[in-house]
């Protein structure tokens, strides 16, 4: 669009119109990340003389430098909320057998995106026909693209093992009683499905308010976190108590380790050990 505008070749172009294109885009609100994909798209298909990309140039270097310091790409959080506000009142609603299916969904939904650390968009393509079920854990493959598939890449793989020690939180015995008793109200092998009449199909974004809901109902700011901050608050947690960094990636389906440290690995609170120090006697 901005080539057809200026009636200019795309392909034949310069630093001075590159840095146009770059400056609408800033104008229109986006910020460094979206200009850094930018800037890379447009070294796929056009050079400047003298130098292999465009992101080499002093002065498109010097441009994305500015619009990093007035639009920073950081993480959204620098600290995460305490998952012991959501698992205790998980807890509570207890027992399985007497929770009405709107909790009981809501519960589960929760508690896979605790477990497993995974997006709402793979907890939603759960799916039955893909289910391997033992004594003691159901395994999900997921068979729909995602936004982690890539050619050659293992497809996420959720693992929901029994927890016998706190049956109020086993997310394998709230799964089994989720699938008996959505039985007779389903038609897909979806393992979700919506708890309103007539019990129909759900999409990520269902899953997404699903997890909102319980974190608001247990005391969570939603207003701050957002739903996909589960996943940080499961592998913060996972990190804390020592499990390996590749077990975490596994579970979280990531390739690289920066992709944890820079943005998902936080303190669940804030860590009051400083200032209590200076408050001693």
């Amino acid at each position: 669009m901005f080539a057809r505008r200026r009636a200019i070749d795309p392909m034949q172009t310069n630093v001075v119109k590159i840095l146009d294109f770059m400056t609408e885009l800033v104008d229109s609100g986006l910020g460094y990340s979206a200009l850094n994909t930018a800037r890379s798209a447009l070294s796929a298909c056009v050079t400047l003389p003298g130098y292999s990309c465009i992101g080499q140039h002093p002065l498109i270097k010097r441009f994305l430098k500015g619009v990093f310091e007035m639009r920073p790409a950081l993480p959204r959080y620098q600290v995460l909320w305490d998952p012991e506000l959501v698992l205790n009142f998980l807890e509570n609603l207890s027992p399985v057998g007497e929770l009405t299916l709107k909790q009981l969904t809501l519960k589960v939904a929760m508690l896979v995106a605790l477990v497993t650390g995974q997006r709402c968009q793979s907890i939603h393509f759960m799916d039955m026909n893909s289910m391997v079920k033992d004594k003691s854990s159901y395994t999900f493959v997921i068979q729909n693209k995602v936004k982690t598939t890539k050619p050659g890449k293992a497809q996420p793989t959720l693992v929901l093992p029994a927890f016998p020690a706190k049956p109020g939180l086993c997310v394998f015995s709230h799964v089994s009683e989720y699938i008996q008793r959505t039985d007779a109200l389903r038609s897909s092998s979806k393992l979700f499905i919506s708890y309103c009449r007539p019990h129909g199909h759900i999409t990520k974004d269902t899953v997404s308010r699903w997890v909102k809901t319980v974190m608001h109902m247990s005391g969570v700011n939603v207003d701050i976190f957002k739903p996909h901050s589960t996943r940080g608050v499961a592998t913060s947690v996972a990190k804390y108590k020592q499990v390996p960094l590749a077990s975490i990636m596994k579970a979280a389906h990531w390739t690289r380790a920066s992709t944890f440290r820079t943005f998902y690995n936080k303190p669940v609170s804030n860590d009051p050990s400083f200032a209590e120090a200076i408050l001693q006697d």
